[in-house]
């Protein structure tokens, strides 16, 4: 316990440092390596790709009016909303696998940053009622864990709940099973793929709770996991990813 809270506070420390630095000092743009106070440019983020809109609330996929799609009016997701702060595409995608893949960890800021205009906005027309409890990652497997050695979404989430004052909540939804990659499925065996891979430790009675991820594709592995925190108490689970892939035209 007291190491765990040592290093809790040493890792929140260590943070504030970082921030200080990063906010006093000009540093190289994530990107395009300019000198910018911020992670990503100025330049470079309006220069980011934007989903075409409007989009359905429910999926987050383009669509002719505002309203849920005729897919999600048909069959609801097991959650309220799905907001996508951007599509998946280059140069994002590029930032996004270099962090998780490339072992640059300290990019976890500029995902962070990035996420959070459209994170914000979602928030500030939230209602009252509604306001989420806490931001939950979704739990990644334990084989990602020994080959990352470190939990991205958990990473650039802590960041985003601090600008947000959401408490993130890395125990109310933990991983039940390994499961093979979904890359290269159908919805349909994603579904099944992603079935019974995660489980909620204790009740979250009456919650209201926000998932984040990196990525969406099809939603099956958010629908598992908002169906999980629904068994579980959750009485409204939003989804809030950095991307949102969208079908290939």
């Amino acid at each position: 316990g007291k190491v765990g809270m040592l290093s809790n506070r040493t890792h929140d420390f260590l943070n504030k440092c970082l921030n200080f630095v990063q906010s006093a000092w000009p540093q190289p743009c994530a990107l395009c390596g300019a000198l910018s106070p911020q992670a990503v440019c100025v330049p470079c983020v309006a220069d980011l790709p934007c989903l075409p809109l409007p989009v359905c609330p429910q999926c987050a996929l383009p669509t002719a009016i505002p309203s849920p799609c005729l897919t999600c009016h048909a069959t609801p997701p097991p959650f309220d909303h799905l907001l996508a702060a951007y599509p998946f595409a280059w140069p994002l995608s590029g930032l996004l696998h270099a962090f998780k893949y490339g072992q640059q960890q300290t990019l976890a800021g500029a995902l962070a940053e990035l996420a959070l205009p459209a994170m914000a906005a979602r928030l500030a027309l939230t209602p009252a009622a509604h306001r989420p409890d806490c931001l939950i990652p979704l739990p990644q497997s334990e084989a990602r864990w020994r080959e990352r050695g470190f939990w991205p979404t958990q990473e650039w989430g802590r960041k985003v709940a601090a600008s947000l004052a959401i408490p993130l909540n890395t125990t109310a939804l933990l991983r039940s099973r390994d499961t093979p990659q979904q890359a290269g499925l159908d919805r349909e065996a994603r579904l099944v793929n992603v079935q019974g891979s995660f489980f909620a430790p204790k009740s979250l009675k009456g919650l209201s709770a926000v998932l984040i991820d990196d990525v969406t594709t099809t939603g099956a592995t958010l629908s598992e996991a908002a169906q999980t925190l629904r068994q579980a108490g959750v009485t409204r689970v939003e989804c809030w990813v950095l991307m949102r892939a969208l079908p290939s035209v």
